[in-house]
């Protein structure tokens, strides 16, 4: 939340001819914990976003914020 991926979609999207499409890295919730995505589920979800035509694809979740992993 907060970043400029917005942007980024909006200007990419203006260029006629370019296929983007935007992944967002979320975290995991197990219980009352959570924990940041493995490899390979962020790479089974980079391999999903390109597969459909979605213009935005999130692997994990992103709510609430609060409860992300500390770094």
């Amino acid at each position: 939340p907060g970043g400029v991926g917005a942007e980024r979609a909006a200007a990419m999207t203006a260029r006629p001819g370019i296929a983007y499409t935007q992944v967002i890295l979320g975290f995991h919730l197990e219980g009352e914990t959570a924990r940041w995505l493995t490899h390979a589920e962020i790479a089974g979800g980079v391999l999903d976003a390109l597969a459909g035509p979605t213009a935005r694809h999130v692997i994990g979740t992103l709510e609430p914020w609060e409860r992300r992993p500390a770094r």
